[in-house]
């Protein structure tokens, strides 16, 4: 008689601490409660093959593959690249826990929200293979995807955390009660592609001046709107860390780039350049119509998409 193992993990935005949170930085994790879900069936006997499905929001099969369940190699696959990724998660897996792909016949995970949105969608897949199988999901994502970790402390939590992977931080994990004091004043814009990043890791990993300063920087911002619970104050630390970021990088900020005439504030989350990024009015209710008429039909209010 099969057994259905049935899990789930949350999406993230990073709304402090992106690129910095490599080195340590405190950062400010946003869960989503956009995610995806994990059915794994195990069947009573061992399986000569497992088989993977990925699904979209709408039960469509964007990824499926069937993987030999002793040496997890693919018989068969609509996409190599995907297919040689869970390769080696399934290998983790194997290496940490013996035995415990052997009887599983088909795994089947399903996101919650448009592909393309991104969302942290390899570390919600990571979580959810964790939580079923009893493996350490930081290590997975550190030697296969690499980053800091914040997305996979995110997929577990109901609410915003303070993350960092300082070695000397007391906890990587921390609860936050960080909320928006007019949370009505906060949209998130998806500005219609998703950033690589591991190119932007990379593009950070490459600056070779002194990062001590920017990370002190980083930590204070992140201290400070975790804990503030005034509107003006909470756009002024935004404005900020847009600021000290931008000047580090060398990189324009999202606003000078799409929103220049925005009343208020645009926050990149993340990687620079792609995805979501946070719009905050200063004193008034956003038009929606701005966005829509600059080419952004997805903009989603703050209590539709942050659990809190």
């Amino acid at each position: 008689m099969s057994e259905h193992i049935i899990k789930r993990a949350n999406g993230k935005l990073l709304l402090t601490g992106e690129y910095a949170v490599l080195d340590g930085a405190i950062a400010l994790g946003l869960p989503t409660k956009y995610g995806q879900t994990i059915a794994v069936i195990k069947e009573d006997t061992p399986q000569d093959k497992l088989k993977w499905e990925s699904l979209d929001m709408y039960h469509d099969i964007w990824f499926e593959g069937t993987f030999n369940t002793q040496t997890f190699n693919f018989s068969e696959s609509d996409n190599n690249d995907t297919a040689e990724v869970i390769t080696r998660i399934l290998n983790y897996v194997a290496q940490q826990n013996p035995d415990s792909l052997s009887y599983i016949s088909k795994i089947r995970i399903k996101l919650d929200y448009p592909v393309k949105w991104g969302l942290g969608s390899s570390a919600s897949v990571i979580s959810c293979i964790a939580q079923v199988f009893g493996v350490d999901p930081y290590q997975i994502q550190k030697d296969i995807f690499g980053g800091s970790g914040y997305d996979i402390a995110c997929a577990t939590s109901n609410k915003p955390i303070l993350y960092t992977n300082n070695i000397e931080a007391e906890k990587k994990v921390t609860p936050s009660s960080f909320r928006p004091a007019k949370p009505e004043l906060w949209h998130f814009v998806y500005l219609g592609h998703k950033k690589n990043s591991r190119e932007a890791i990379k593009y950070y990993k490459d600056i070779v001046q002194d990062k001590s300063q920017f990370v002190s920087i980083i930590n204070q911002l992140s201290l400070d709107i975790s804990t503030s619970k005034s509107h003006s104050e909470q756009v002024a630390i935004l404005n900020k860390h847009e600021d000290v970021v931008s000047e580090f990088l060398n990189l324009p900020k999202a606003k000078t780039q799409h929103f220049e005439d925005f009343n208020g504030v645009i926050k990149s989350l993340g990687a620079w350049g792609g995805d979501f990024v946070a719009a905050v009015s200063i004193d008034k209710n956003i038009d929606l119509d701005y966005f829509y008429q600059k080419g952004y039909p997805t903009v989603i209010p703050y209590t539709s998409i942050i659990m809190n």
